[in-house]
């Protein structure tokens, strides 16, 4: 009877539940359920934290646990739609460590870890991550080493095995509305006052740097605000990241400015405000006043002018050294061009007036009144085979020249009439020359060709070829 009474007073009494605050809403990180007994696999997944807000960056960790050595690998990652990933340091996978589970040893070492930085309010999206790994065969009792030998063959062969590891829940929480002039950064962060100018001058282009340490979020153009007083015109802000990684973010802003008014000038404290999650708040961090000693110097720029830089010297001397060496060059030139160059008198000279011709070659072309004068030529003798070719040369018919000079090749070597071209003249010579004599044949009317020689070189070598012509005559 007095158990009966015990157990409906138990259900009569009301329920009691502890309430959190309504401004510091959690969630609660559900752990995976314990793995089978017989899993020789199992992956488990943590963040950092039970719940962050918007922006805030999380840690996920991916751990898993084999009963004893077991090859593990990552067969697909783990997908974050809702968040961005941010740089992480780097994980030490082949690490391992012996942990007891469930009154069971097993091996654990962490696959993968990932920063995160959650995009949207509400239960963080992720994709189960699943690794691969091989099954291990039971090994048959009292086996031999052979068998044993077999079965560990047996098992590097076997198939891959899956396991996968979904994340439990997270839940991101939305921002508090931000106070004037907040930056926007979530984390916990200290501000700390740089180089700091010691002499100043008016007109001149000086640097105020603030360096920013901490750990959370830093986004680009997330950083300290600066009240310039009136009197100094502010420029170029620079931000340059030391560390970017979140457990350890460290941020050099730099601000430059002209100062125009003389005497003392006080910049106000340098303000930086965030929102720390600790707190679940949004606090404001300051530096001392900034105060100037500021000396006259030369006017300042007009607003939104660049700073004043200085003459460029360097460049102005090396435009006069490049104009002088031009100078130099062309003077030069001129000179060179201005004093007659010695010519060297061709081998070939002759003349062709009142000379029959002879048969089979080019006459020259006719000489009109205007044209430059022939210079005098001495008469050749009769028997001279290149008093045409000297004719050509003395008027400057380059073209006529070389094509008399293949004439009394082709005649020399056993040809009939004008040169007929490389092709006839190589069907016409195939019957009576060998092969060897041939190409040498061809060879010499090559040499003739217009552009291969200069015609003063052509006609100093124009003998020796004429011998070598009736050398290979038939």
């Amino acid at each position: 009877m007095r158990l009966c009474f015990l157990w409906l007073s138990l259900f009569a009494a009301p329920a009691v539940h502890a309430q959190a605050p309504p401004s510091a809403p959690t969630s609660t990180a559900q752990a995976p359920a314990p793995p089978a007994a017989s899993a020789p696999v199992f992956v488990k997944v943590s963040y950092n934290k039970p719940s962050c807000y918007l922006g805030e960056p999380i840690l996920v960790e991916y751990t898993v646990y084999t009963k004893g050595s077991i090859d593990v690998h990552i067969k697909i990652d783990p997908f974050f739609s809702d968040a961005t990933q941010l740089p992480t340091d780097r994980v030490d996978t082949a690490g391992t460590r012996s942990v007891t589970l469930n009154g069971r040893p097993y091996e654990a070492r962490v696959i993968f870890r990932q920063w995160l930085l959650p995009l949207v309010q509400g239960q963080l999206k992720t994709t189960p991550i699943v690794v691969a790994y091989k099954k291990p065969a039971p090994l048959a009792q009292g086996s031999g080493l052979q068998d044993l030998m077999d079965q560990t063959d047996k098992k590097a062969a076997g198939k891959d095995t899956t396991a996968s590891g979904a994340a439990p829940r997270l839940d991101v929480l939305p921002l508090p509305p931000p106070p004037a002039g907040s930056s926007g950064a979530v984390g916990t962060f200290t501000l700390t006052l740089g180089n700091l100018p010691t002499q100043v001058v008016t007109g001149r282009l000086y640097h105020i740097q603030v360096l920013l340490h901490g750990a959370g979020t830093l986004l680009p153009g997330q950083r300290p605000t600066v009240r310039w007083p009136a009197g100094i015109t502010p420029y170029d802000v620079r931000d340059t990241d030391r560390s970017v990684l979140p457990s350890a973010l460290a941020r050099l802003t730099d601000f430059a400015f002209v100062d125009s008014l003389p005497g003392r000038q006080t910049i106000p404290p340098i303000t930086f405000t965030y929102f720390d999650p600790a707190a679940r708040a949004y606090k404001t961090l300051q530096t001392d006043p900034i105060v100037l000693e500021v000396g006259a110097g030369a006017p300042p720029p007009p607003a939104g002018a660049p700073p004043a830089r200085p003459f460029p010297y360097i460049w102005v001397f090396a435009a006069a050294v490049l104009l002088l060496v031009l100078a130099l060059w062309w003077g030069r030139k001129r000179r060179a061009s201005a004093s007659p160059q010695p010519t060297e008198a061709p081998v070939l000279t002759g003349s062709y007036k009142n000379e029959p011709m002879r048969a089979g070659a080019m006459p020259p072309p006719a000489m009109s009144p205007s044209a430059a004068p022939v210079p005098k030529i001495p008469t050749p003798a009769p028997a001279d085979p290149f008093f045409w070719s000297a004719g050509h040369l003395a008027a400057a018919q380059y073209d006529a020249f070389y094509k008399s000079l293949q004439d009394e090749l082709w005649i020399a070597i056993g040809g009939k009439g004008p040169y007929p071209g490389s092709i006839p003249a190589k069907a016409y010579l195939e019957s009576r020359l060998d092969a060897d004599r041939l190409a040498d044949a061809m060879a010499l009317f090559s040499v003739c060709a217009v552009g291969l020689y200069t015609p003063v070189h052509l006609s100093e070598e124009a003998r020796v070829y004429l011998d070598r012509a009736r050398a290979l005559a038939p």
